[in-house]
């Protein structure tokens, strides 16, 4: 999908889906004494315990329990290629200097902020300029930095650089912490309420054998969201009540589909009162690379079930959406092995586990002329209806509103629906782009939901933007419009329009298309 707002060149790869730091550079080196990095004593059994491949090769087995000869064998290594690699080795240590550290950013919060609204043609340039190097810096983000919890504290506190923001530009993010967030200590920890240290060790004896039995409570709370959470470790025994016990799966296909494109997972919430009036909501954040291995940004699998739970409530119908724009480089190798296809398509399969209704493909700006689907395209589709389909799951792709590209009769016969991006290119918001939509896949009419643009240029309806389409008694018309030639209408996207019911385009969609949810 087309992003008609700035975007920052770069992201933050430090960032996981889950919204806690991966693991990253070394921060110091190893002397002894002191509780900075730079005065923090090297510990052969805490750098054998947090790199488990390292021990592996070294026939370790138990960390807490090395000879002095083994000792000498890590450290060795943390000397001779480990400080470089960036490995773990003191997390108390490393995590703390990331809390002290002072790092200068190129631009203020109020330049970006201004940037960001920019609309000039220098503003993009500019904008990269200012925000060059940012993803850099991940590592003074504090070791349990959680973009929910300082996403919310950030809007609350108004700044102007989360005004508007979403949880997608995570270097954003990472830029408003350095810039404001930090010195006036906005929420940001990533470790559950409930954590308990003493729990967490009891539970993990591994843990409390390398962190003493004392288990010091901020040392292993940023061990559990660095290592034990990714690992699945528990830190209680009670019995964890399922929130989604009473979720039952929605079955059946309205007869006119309302598909709302939303950009995050986690984009401003789930709104019931809002959401409630499109029939499908298909949230962007994962990516796949050439393995076929699904690259998580943006949102999470657990965010899907939490949606596809409150979707299931109000009968809308929640997928997720695998690339967008600049985000495809993984999937023409992908498609074209028959190895890397199965993978991809038995982690989709999974993902019924986790509420998904069913998969969109956003197959964009893969090296070719945007935003044609490349090569391969037609067997990965026909591949993920042969896993996907027994399983109750639908399939949709987004193609450009000019031509199919790369879909032939076996890729039409594999989806469900086909998403038509009308609004990409020039002309969009206009009835005559509608038409020439229908016109173009005029072959495809049982198929093609039509999609329409909540935006004009890079203003968004909500921010006062207006068209012929864009706009309550254009959005009508073209409702029926769409409702009289095909299957459905789709929304790009959702983040772009006004929650009042009054003035909601999303809302006059469906009172116009008789939907009342």
């Amino acid at each position: 999908m087309k992003f008609p707002a700035l975007s920052a060149a770069t992201v933050l790869s430090a960032l996981l889906a889950s919204a806690a730091l991966t693991a990253c550079g070394d921060s110091g080196t190893s002397n002894s004494g002191g509780s900075g990095s730079g005065d923090a004593k090297f510990r052969a059994e805490e750098y054998c315990f947090l790199n488990a491949d390292l021990a592996a090769s070294l026939g370790v087995s138990d960390c807490a329990a090395l000879t002095d000869e083994q000792r000498a064998e890590f450290e060795g290594h943390y000397e001779a290629s480990g400080k470089a690699e960036g490995r773990w080795w003191n997390v108390r240590a490393q995590c703390s200097d990331r809390l002290e550290a002072d790092v200068p950013l190129p631009c203020s919060a109020d330049s970006i902020a201004a940037l960001r609204k920019c609309s000039d043609d220098g503003c993009p340039e500019a904008l990269e300029a200012c925000m060059a190097g940012v993803s850099a810096l991940s590592s003074a983000l504090p070791c349990d930095f959680g973009t929910v919890q300082y996403f919310r504290a950030c809007q609350a506190a108004k700044s102007a650089l989360c005004l508007g923001l979403t949880m997608r530009d995570a270097d954003y993010l990472a830029a408003s912490w350095l810039l404001e967030g930090k010195k006036e200590e906005w929420a940001y920890t990533n470790v559950p309420a409930d954590f308990s240290a003493s729990g967490y060790c009891d539970l993990n004896p591994a843990v409390k054998a390398i962190y003493g039995p004392d288990c010091d409570e901020r040392t292993v709370s940023w061990h559990y969201v660095l290592f034990g959470k990714p690992q699945g470790l528990q830190y209680k025994t009670e019995e964890i009540v399922d929130p989604y016990a009473d979720y039952r799966a929605i079955a059946n296909e309205p007869a006119f589909k309302i598909v709302g494109y939303v950009q995050t997972g986690t984009s401003g919430g789930w709104n019931a009162d809002h959401y409630k009036h499109a029939t499908h909501l298909v949230v962007f954040g994962p990516e796949t690379n050439a393995n076929g291995d699904i690259v998580w940004k943006g949102t999470s699998p657990e965010d899907l079930k939490a949606w596809g739970y409150y979707g299931s409530k109000t009968d809308t119908r929640v997928m997720v959406a695998i690339g967008g724009w600049g985000k495809s480089n993984g999937f023409t190798a992908m498609a074209n092995s028959a190895t890397a296809r199965e993978n991809f398509v038995n982690q989709l399969a999974a993902l019924k586990d986790y509420h998904v209704y069913g998969v969109d493909i956003d197959w964009e700006n893969d090296g070719n002329t945007w935003p044609y689907p490349g090569s391969g395209v037609n067997a990965l589709l026909s591949d993920m209806a042969a896993k996907l389909h027994p399983l109750g799951m639908k399939i949709s792709i987004a193609l450009a509103s000019t031509t199919a590209g790369g879909l032939n009769a076996t890729g039409a016969a594999a989806v469900d629906w086909i998403n038509v991006m009308c609004y990409d290119g020039s002309n969009h918001g206009t009835f005559a782009k509608i038409a020439s939509c229908k016109e173009t896949y005029a072959g495809y009419q049982s198929k093609s939901v039509i999609g329409v643009p909540f935006y004009v240029g890079n203003t968004a309806y909500s921010k006062g933007a207006s068209s012929e389409v864009v706009g309550l008694d254009g959005m009508a018309t073209a409702t029926n419009s769409i409702k009289s030639w095909g299957p459905g209408i789709m929304i790009w996207d959702l983040s772009h329009d006004k929650t009042d019911p009054e003035s909601s385009l999303l809302v006059k969609i469906a009172e116009t298309a008789g939907y009342n949810p």
